[in-house]
């Protein structure tokens, strides 16, 4: 029997983070030991496209930044990500498409499951951005015809309960939407015994006696970032033996917008906080710096439901 071929469409993928990203990549992996070939389709820049072939699934990475000069700082890189990711769909033996995130792939997918006769799954992961009422009280450039592909997906998946309100007051029907949770592995992020905390304190060069509060996330405006560091600044002046880790993205690009935000919180730190502040930097293992922490700080602004939770 021919097995079960999906499509995974999202813009931001590695080597580009994205927490959705990983999660995406956890359930191909185990849709794959279930017999489902899955092929993701994702955006990149700066590089040739490419195509890379895994134990079980895809990836194909399609360029975006086609165009030379300040055009390729613009916003093009979306539509062209859109206009790829339809071009390729018509091209892939795939039996259902899954769009994860609002972005212009959507689009793209849309016409090529029209065109081809291909159900269409949306995932909803950002609370503000791809709910329906977000979505749909949004104006942009052919606003209608992004609404229709958006209404007209065959299923949608919502990672958290917090979409239901926003999806019920679309009018969106409600026999298309499913709650799936994001997945954790329990064996790998659990609590530690006090000997095993202290171990780990001691292998990450932290001290093993005073508090020590972690936050795992990029270190953006959207995250909190700005809130958290004000409020570290009141604690570490109360407490001094107090330490915070910061577990995330910390380089962007020079002049980006993020990065412009980070150094105006991070200079704006008092000397002796930034000094009590433990940047740790993008990490394949926050469990070992959630494992050795007292207290988790999380102060995101908008979420489907982060999985740092």
């Amino acid at each position: 029997m021919t097995p079960l071929r999906v499509a995974m469409v999202i813009q931001r993928f590695r080597p580009e983070f994205s927490g959705q990203g990983i999660q995406m990549e956890q359930l191909c992996q185990a849709l794959a030991r279930r017999g489902v070939a899955s092929t993701i389709v994702a955006s990149v820049r700066g590089r040739p496209s490419d195509d890379e072939r895994l134990d079980g699934y895809r990836v194909r990475r399609l360029r975006t930044d086609l165009l030379p000069g300040p055009l390729r700082r613009s916003g093009l890189y979306q539509p062209t990500f859109g206009l790829r990711v339809c071009a390729a769909l018509l091209r892939e033996r795939v039996d259902v498409v899954h769009a994860h995130g609002l972005n212009d792939g959507l689009y793209g997918a849309s016409v090529a499951c029209c065109l081809r006769g291909l159900p269409l799954v949306f995932e909803m992961t950002l609370m503000g951005v791809d709910d329906p009422s977000s979505v749909l009280e949004r104006r942009q450039w052919l606003s209608s015809a992004r609404h229709r592909a958006y209404r007209g997906c065959d299923a949608y998946v919502a990672m958290s309960r917090a979409f239901l309100p926003s999806y019920e007051a679309a009018g969106m029907p409600a026999d298309r939407l499913t709650v799936i949770p994001q997945g954790v592995d329990t064996n790998r992020f659990r609590p530690l015994s006090p000997e095993a905390r202290r171990q780990a304190r001691a292998a990450l060069g932290l001290d093993p006696s005073g508090p020590v509060v972690a936050f795992v996330g990029s270190l953006i405006e959207r995250k909190g970032l700005d809130v958290l560091l004000a409020a570290w600044a009141i604690v570490q002046a109360r407490r001094a033996d107090a330490r915070l880790v910061l577990v995330g993205q910390d380089q962007f690009p020079a002049a980006s917008d993020e990065a412009r935000f980070f150094e105006r919180q991070w200079s704006a730190l008092p000397a002796a906080a930034r000094a009590s502040v433990h940047r740790a930097g993008l990490r394949d293992d926050p469990e070992r710096w959630l494992g050795a922490a007292d207290a988790f700080a999380f102060p995101s602004r908008r979420e489907g439901f982060g999985s740092a939770i």
